[in-house]
């Protein structure tokens, strides 16, 4: 899901509306000591464009909620996931990482290898329902700094 609107907000804000230089959707998740997440989206601006763009983020969210990604956005996810898994897959420290989250959390490790299974399960419609889920936006932080020198400057 974060994949698929990173690519979204890239092409939109940065390629058609040349708002930023870059933009980074992340998640995360914890399980201690109870469940929760965290998405974030970051990107830097004119401080002039911070409501446009913020509005233009807001339509992506929502068109994913209720459209999901499209088929060729899917698959070019799909497809940087495996290329990444292919490459974690030559390091030590992924390996560690790996087999140390199994550990600590008590999944059975063949789940480690069902990997490339679970990315064919990503679905148009198991995207649009997980941003369904996950982008409550009745729950969300805004952070904004704005330079100095402009009235109101500083983090707001």
């Amino acid at each position: 899901m974060t994949g698929v609107l990173q690519t979204r907000l890239r092409e939109r804000i940065r390629e058609e509306l040349g708002g930023t230089y870059s933009i980074g959707v992340s998640g995360s998740n914890g399980w201690r000591p109870t469940g929760s997440y965290t998405i974030t989206i970051l990107f830097g601006s004119d401080p002039e464009r911070v409501e446009e763009l913020k509005e233009v983020v807001f339509a992506e969210i929502e068109s994913l909620k209720t459209s999901g990604p499209g088929e060729e956005d899917l698959e070019n996810v799909k497809e940087s996931l495996r290329r990444t898994r292919e490459t974690n897959l030559e390091s030590n420290s992924y390996w560690i990482t790996q087999l140390a989250y199994s550990y600590q959390r008590g999944h059975d490790l063949a789940e480690f290898w069902a990997y490339e299974e679970s990315i064919e399960e990503i679905s148009i419609e198991s995207v649009r329902t997980a941003a369904e889920r996950y982008f409550d936006m009745g729950n969300y932080v805004q952070v904004t700094l704005y330079p100095e020198s402009m009235k109101g400057g500083g983090l707001q």
